[in-house]
């Protein structure tokens, strides 16, 4: 290519670097985006989009099972899933995803790139691809959008046989009869769910005492009570996984107080840890946080000057949300520095499981605050879906009257916590949105019904 020099170099095709190169673009600067994948990142070729499309098949087993309670009259033989069906499924929407995010950044006139980028002195990026040579450009800003990778260790690693992890699920011949989940966190406790519904008896095996570590602990144990009461699922807490080896066709969990724990199949979803390749050279080296992610302040500003960090490797919540809004913050930082009017706000933490939960907000013990509980039975929109199980809990300030976190699992909790996310980035009272009764029969008016 002949242009050496952008206004802005983006490291990272994932949703938080499209938005930074789309946004940046949109207000004429000259963008360069790298990509060491396919357009759309990990989150459309391996862990986001290939997950909601299990996830939207184990919810219509779901519905499949409750015909009678919409006045159906019982099929004789629910429809089996076929998985070939499922894996082009997943193709084609990871690739229909990714489609779109490349006719956008085409339409915007960003410069593409592929290849693992690294960062130099003098902002100066170099990208390798195998079998061509190393391309050399500068950028006057660069944002880090590297993403994350999934953890394995040493005796937890994927074998592409019984053992498999997120990005190859799609790959695995059958529903098994048996499953023991390595982890209880967002993607843990998603793929638990979507297999458990789909026929499958899971164990999930825990580290910590309930299941979603960052999840309000009283909505967790509720909705553990939930999965537990309405799906092939146990869950087993306090059990930190030490190895996972199949044995013929077979799979055997091993935790570190030697408990073992045998299935059919082993699922790895341990967690997720900073991509860093981006680092060559250690004066280029941002500051790093205790969970070596990248540091940065409310611009997304790093520890070198001119170098920018949003997203996944800017650490927890890994959430494509976050990132996108982070992408903004950064471009409005690089266009307007301390004049810019964007700062993190607040997002929603979604794991979409049938039904969904959502969290918002810091959820911890505090007496300053009141907490308020409202239950999903009385809605009238979901008793005619029978889908009554729900419960939403929000923490108010006592002095302020201020929304300081909410928590909640149910049908469309993802979207009755965007309400209590537009009050809590706009400073509202809770008095405020309480006032205003909403669309009914809804879902979402369970944020603003009398409280009990």
């Amino acid at each position: 290519m002949d242009q050496k020099l952008f206004d802005l170099i983006v490291i990272g095709a994932g949703p938080g670097g499209i938005e930074a190169a789309l946004v940046a673009a949109k207000e004429k600067l000259s963008v360069c985006l790298i990509s060491a994948t396919k357009i759309g990142g990990r989150a459309t070729w391996g862990s986001l989009v290939p997950s909601k499309v299990w996830l939207a098949s184990a919810e219509k087993a779901d519905a499949l099972k409750r015909t009678d309670d919409f006045a159906f009259e019982p099929v004789a033989e629910i429809p089996a899933l076929n998985l070939d069906k499922l894996r082009k499924k997943v193709g084609a929407q990871s690739q229909g995803a990714s489609d779109r995010y490349l006719e956008n950044l085409n339409t915007a006139g960003v410069h593409l790139l592929y290849g693992v980028a690294t960062l130099h002195e003098d902002k100066k990026v170099v990208i390798a691809k195998e079998d061509h040579a190393p391309v050399e450009i500068y950028g006057r800003h660069i944002i880090i959008g590297s993403g994350s990778e999934p953890m394995f260790k040493p005796g937890i690693k994927p074998n592409m046989d019984h053992i498999i992890a997120p990005k190859i699920a799609s790959g695995i011949p059958k529903i098994p009869e048996s499953l023991v989940m390595a982890g209880g966190g967002v993607t843990g406790t998603e793929y638990a769910y979507a297999f458990a519904a789909l026929g499958t008896k899971v164990t999930i095996l825990q580290n910590s005492d309930h299941l979603l570590p960052r999840l309000d602990e009283e909505v967790s144990l509720l909705f553990e009570n939930y999965l537990t009461s309405h799906y092939p699922i146990e869950i087993v807490t306090n059990a930190t996984v030490e190895s996972m080896i199949q044995a013929d066709q077979k799979v055997v969990a091993t935790t570190l107080d030697g408990r073992t724990f045998e299935s059919e199949y082993g699922f790895i979803a341990i967690g997720r840890k900073a991509d860093l390749s981006f680092i060559a050279e250690e004066s280029m080296k941002p500051q790093l946080t205790e969970r070596n992610t990248v540091e940065v302040d409310d611009y997304c500003k790093t520890s070198i000057p001119g170098i920018y960090a949003i997203g996944d490797v800017t650490g927890a919540p890994m959430t494509a949300n976050r990132a996108t809004m982070q992408a903004r913050i950064a471009v409005s930082h690089i266009l307007r520095g301390k004049e810019s009017t964007l700062f993190p706000g607040v997002f929603i933490e979604a794991i979409y499981t049938s039904p969904a939960i959502a969290q918002i907000g810091d959820m911890s013990q505090d007496e300053d605050a009141l907490y308020i509980t409202k239950s999903y039975s009385d809605l009238l929109k979901l008793n005619i879906r029978h889908k009554t199980e729900g419960f939403l809990k929000i923490k108010i300030s006592k002095t302020s009257g201020l929304i300081l976190g909410a928590s909640g699992y149910g049908d469309h909790m993802p979207d009755v916590m965007a309400v209590i996310q537009v009050a809590m980035n706009n400073n509202l009272l809770y008095t405020d949105i309480n006032k205003l009764p909403l669309a009914y029969p809804s879902v979402s008016e369970l944020v603003t019904s009398l409280d009990g």
